[in-house]
């Protein structure tokens, strides 16, 4: 059966829904091998894979996700990855920002798959315990309006692709379904790629999926995230509706910053810099960027009516020191 629908790939030509589940039910079998699984991979990936396809993949991979029972109307920020950029952990920073606020966030993620600069890297280095159980999580969200839920122990089928992906080096389509999968099953989420031509194929992924109110972003100079080194592209998705419209710097206020100037690094470069912007500093513009990922989450979370007002939310919860004072107050390994 794979075979056929390799071929069917090689030809690029788009799979059916039914398809696609079958060929994504092989590559998690353990009757495939690593070459197989690598053909079919590229072959979606230069193809480009569809809404139906990407679609599939996830619904599978829901199917076989051990799910945490915690209130599906948090948040997630999760991006695609792919820009081949070093990057400071936006979306992670932005978590503590919102739940500091008051605002529920179900924070999915995983390692870094090539540099110990993921979001769980990250967040081991912080003191946050990571490796924890769905009762846990449960807790932490019903006590602090947040939780991080690690990729590797709720979908713990993705281990038979490991090694194939590894082996592909590139970006594939487990990269795109990978923010589509919260354990949670939360009905607000901001989801970032690094190729805009990306971008209204998952906010149509998104809808199909039956979120309440989602958005995908992508930022100058190619990042998965919102920007204050440029304009922002975003695709939105309310009550059904999917729209198209693009986040200008001068809107807000911000001046343009110089995306290299950004301390960025590994696990310890990034807990530094998390330390310092948590202390109000502006760490060369970066904080700018912290405040609008944030404001553009408590939009989708519809308690703005424009993402400016969510980014001075945003600023002013950094600034005032009361994401620090959360922060602090959040669990610890060592406690």
């Amino acid at each position: 059966m794979l075979q056929n629908l390799t071929e069917e790939l090689l030809a690029k030509r788009n799979l059916n829904p039914l398809q696609a589940r079958q060929c994504v039910e092989s590559l998690l079998s353990t009757a495939v091998d690593d070459d197989q699984r690598m053909v079919v991979l590229r072959a979606l990936a230069e193809k480009g894979e569809s809404v139906e396809e990407i679609t599939a993949f996830a619904k599978v991979l829901m199917e076989h996700c051990i799910l945490t029972d915690i209130n599906s109307d948090a948040i997630d920020l999760c991006g695609t990855g792919g820009s081949g950029l070093v990057r400071f952990n936006i979306s992670t920073t932005v978590a503590f920002v919102l739940a500091s606020g008051g605002f529920p966030v179900a924070k999915h993620g995983n390692r870094g798959s090539k540099t110990n600069n993921g979001s769980f890297d990250l967040l081991e280095t912080l003191g946050i315990d990571i490796d924890i159980s769905p009762e846990r999580e449960k807790e932490l969200f019903e006590q602090h309006k947040l939780c991080f839920l690690f990729a590797r122990a709720h979908h713990p089928v993705m281990k038979a692709v490991g090694p194939a992906r590894i082996k592909l080096g590139r970006r594939n389509i487990f990269n795109l379904i990978g923010p589509m999968c919260n354990p949670a099953r939360v009905n607000h989420q901001i989801v970032g790629v690094s190729d805009p031509n990306l971008g209204p194929t998952m906010i149509e992924v998104m809808k199909r999926l039956g979120r309440k109110r989602a958005m995908v972003v992508w930022g100058a100079p190619g990042i998965d995230e919102c920007s204050t080194c440029g304009d922002s592209k975003i695709w939105t998705l309310d009550a059904g509706m999917v729209s198209e419209s693009t986040i200008k710097l001068d809107d807000l206020g911000i001046e343009p910053a110089d995306y290299e100037s950004f301390p960025r690094g590994d696990c310890m470069d990034n807990a530094e810099t998390f330390y310092r912007l948590l202390n109000g500093e502006s760490c060369s513009g970066l904080l700018d960027m912290v405040a609008l990922n944030a404001g553009a989450a408590i939009h989708v979370l519809d308690k703005t009516t424009t993402i400016q007002e969510g980014f001075s939310m945003a600023r002013e919860l950094l600034c005032s020191g009361q994401t620090g004072t959360y922060f602090d107050s959040y669990p610890k390994i060592k406690e």
